[in-house]
């Protein structure tokens, strides 16, 4: 296996195993404030805010390998790709919880996993992308 295939593979896992943690972390969040009585919508803007930074640092660090700060444009564009995600899980979890009557820790489940692929394509592409410059070009 060449160097970039392998690289890839690395961070391809890497991201999985931040992924689940985050996921853990963020749903026994979720599942928490929401049998504490807060209403869904505020348990998922408490969930989406601590899992923003957890997955931004955490993949900033471990999976991308950026050794430089973090400026606040690429948080910036964190937040960004995550408001797209968080508008997309809002209204998958209000279709199965007000439309199918999905219990909302289920419809969580559900909503959540099935954005897991374009938060990884969001963060890989976009948030932790590296612009590469060939040696002769102006950067």
């Amino acid at each position: 296996m060449d160097h970039q295939k392998k690289l890839a593979l690395i961070q391809f896992l890497t991201f999985n195993v931040i992924g689940v943690v985050n996921v853990a972390l963020t749903l026994a969040l979720y599942f928490l404030l929401v049998a504490m009585g807060w209403h869904y919508f505020l348990a998922l803007a408490a969930e989406y805010a601590f899992g923003i930074c957890f997955s931004f640092f955490m993949n900033k660090r471990f999976t991308f390998q950026l050794r430089s700060k973090a400026t606040s444009a690429m948080f910036g564009k964190m937040i960004g790709t995550y408001v797209l995600l968080f508008l997309g899980n809002l209204a998958l979890l209000v279709f199965f919880v007000d439309v199918l009557e999905i219990n909302p820790y289920l419809g969580q489940i559900i909503a959540f996993g099935s954005l897991m692929v374009l938060a990884f394509l969001m963060q890989k592409f976009y948030v932790f992308r590296v612009a590469h410059t060939h040696p002769n070009q102006p950067s």
